[in-house]
């Protein structure tokens, strides 16, 4: 019995070395090939997943380049037909007696004309002057100076209107405040000139 238990450890032992070998090497093919593919793998999909959100963003955002293009360009086409100069700060008294001739030329009672100082944000295309219109005169003379404003003066805008008068009394003299914003040429145009 003895060399039957001998011969049954010595399979054991056989087959225990050739059972630790295929694990040895199940578990160095694991590290070595298979374990670097599934990385691999991984890493792909990921890839594959943010290129896939990249591509959408990216066609979301040309399908919004091209609904900005055709107002850009009517934008644009517009401001050309504008063709507004704007003129260097230093002209405000001569901008004042515009002001003053074209309200006269309304109608309007000029009482006080009030200009602010010169504002300028640095690397802007502009800077601009606040110039304070205050009165008396009837509402449709008023009404008709603010059209003027906007229809010959294309680079000057309202920015606050103040009319008060009696009630109920249409061709009333009222008071009118105007506030207006006058864009002039950036300082570095106008130093050139």
């Amino acid at each position: 019995m003895k060399g039957w238990t001998e011969r049954i450890l010595r399979q054991w032992r056989i087959d225990a070395s050739g059972l630790a070998l295929v694990a040895a090497l199940t578990a160095a093919a694991y590290l070595l090939e298979i374990r670097p593919v599934l990385s691999a793998r991984q890493a792909v999909g990921a890839g594959v997943a943010e290129l896939a959100e990249k591509r959408r963003r990216a066609a979301e955002l040309e399908g919004s380049l091209r609904s900005q293009e055709k107002p850009l360009s009517e934008a644009q086409r517009l401001l050309a037909a504008l063709d507004v100069r704007l003129e260097d700060a230093g002209r405000l008294n001569e901008r004042v007696a515009k002001l003053t001739e074209m309200a006269g030329q309304s109608e309007l009672q000029v009482d006080g004309i009030e200009p602010g100082k010169v504002v300028g944000i640095s690397g802007a295309r502009y800077r601009t002057v606040s110039i304070r219109l205050s009165g008396r005169g009837v509402y449709r003379n008023c009404a008709k100076f603010l059209r003027d404003i906007s229809e010959k003066v294309r680079d000057s805008s309202v920015t606050q209107i103040s009319l008060s008068g009696q009630n109920g009394v249409a061709e009333a003299n009222a008071t009118f405040a105007f506030d207006l914003l006058w864009y002039t040429a950036p300082e570095e145009v106008g130093q050139a000139r």
